[in-house]
């Protein structure tokens, strides 16, 4: 998903989500079985964009708030942030190492976040693989 703002018909600002996967991480009490299989893919935002002119006015902050209810109404467990800790943890992202997540390779582990939405189990975990569209993108 896309989402853009606009301001008489120019857009200001975009946020572009993707999907990545997910390498469960092992059970900690063996009991893969008795857990419902994770899901295949999660959402990912990155980039967010705003003209500089625009910036600071509240562009940014709809954006993720659209994306934000757009993943609770698909039912998604988690949102992954990639930026600014302090931006983005406005809108309740934190840490995803803190909740289990491992960082895509070439993303830097500080700058990768995570939303729980209201379907996250604790089961969902584990190494954030990008999709190989996105090979050689750092950030």
């Amino acid at each position: 998903l896309t989402f853009v703002a606009t301001v008489d018909d120019e857009v200001v600002g975009a946020l572009i989500t993707s999907h990545v996967g997910l390498r469960p991480a092992p059970s900690s009490d063996g009991a893969a079985a008795d857990r419902r299989p994770p899901p295949s893919r999660l959402v990912q935002t990155a980039p967010l964009a705003v003209r500089r002119a625009h910036q600071r006015g509240g562009v940014g902050s709809a954006l993720v708030r659209w994306v934000l209810d757009a993943a609770e109404i698909r039912g998604e467990p988690v949102i992954f942030g990639v930026g600014d800790a302090a931006f983005y943890g406005k809108f309740g992202f934190e840490s995803a190492a803190a909740s289990g997540f491992v960082a895509p390779a070439g993303i830097r582990p500080e700058a990768f976040l995570v939303r729980r939405l209201s379907g996250w189990d604790v089961g969902v975990r584990g190494e954030i693989l990008l999709p190989p569209a996105f090979g050689g993108i750092l950030l």
